[in-house]
């Protein structure tokens, strides 16, 4: 009896084995309906392509959700999913792309200074 081996799950090579296969059209097409299946999605897209007045937002409207819960709505704090919004940003600093505060080009290590600071004096 042969053993069944299990697979792995799927990483970065493999979807890009697959995307390699996309032309422009179809890149164009998935590309859309990521954007359009969560407002996370959005945001990333948004802020990548320095789109609106502030690319941070997004991140720092998740972030004071979830440290500065709103008691008469008996929303409750999470430090975890605070930190996945930074580190969601984080992350896409580290793609080397460059964003813009306000039509002024900054670097991606100064932007996440500035949500940081923005984070930890938002209430003085």
């Amino acid at each position: 009896m042969a053993k069944h081996q299990s697979k792995s799950q799927p990483t970065w090579v493999d979807v890009k084995v697959k995307l390699a296969t996309f032309d422009r059209a179809a890149l164009l097409e998935l590309i859309h309906h990521l954007y359009a299946a969560h407002k996370d999605n959005q945001a990333f897209l948004h802020a990548r392509f320095g789109l609106g007045q502030d690319v941070l937002e997004p991140y720092k409207k998740t972030i004071d959700r979830w440290l500065w819960p709103d008691v008469f709505r008996n929303q409750d704090t999470s430090v975890s999913k605070a930190k996945q919004a930074i580190s969601d940003l984080g992350n896409h600093f580290k793609s080397g792309q460059r964003l813009s505060l306000q039509n002024r080009p900054m670097g991606g290590t100064r932007n996440l200074d500035l949500l940081s600071c923005h984070t930890l004096f938002r209430q003085v």
